[in-house]
């Protein structure tokens, strides 16, 4: 038989995981942003990473390449122009569906944008 303070407690898990949390990218997609460096190539990053890197088809205001995406909860988008790197992002799945992202970061200027 469980106690008042463990139903209590089992109740906040359980509503916590329906309503989700805003808990951030995963460990392994903060050590790519933080890695990466202005002009690496793809071969590199794939390297770097230990994940391979998916090309898109039609590149998108997010990158040209992608690590993680389907049955992931995180995602880096890297954008490369002329096969060198120029800058990533982090996506990261809350709310059971939906991604979060944080800023784009210009590798080769230090500049940093919010795209949505």
């Amino acid at each position: 038989m469980t106690s008042n303070r463990e139903t209590v407690i089992l109740g906040i898990g359980f509503l916590s995981l329906l309503a989700g949390c805003v808990c951030g990218p995963a460990r392994w997609a903060e050590l790519v942003e933080t890695q990466v460096t202005c002009g690496m190539s793809p071969q590199e990053v794939e390297i770097l990473s230990g994940r391979k890197l998916t090309v898109l088809d039609v590149p998108t205001h997010r990158g040209t390449h992608m690590i993680g995406g389907e049955g992931e909860d995180a995602e880096v988008w890297l954008a490369f122009k002329e096969d060198r790197l120029k800058a990533v992002q982090l996506g990261w799945m809350y709310r059971l569906k939906r991604m979060a992202y944080s800023q784009k970061s210009e590798l080769c200027t230090g500049s940093s944008a919010v795209l949505s």
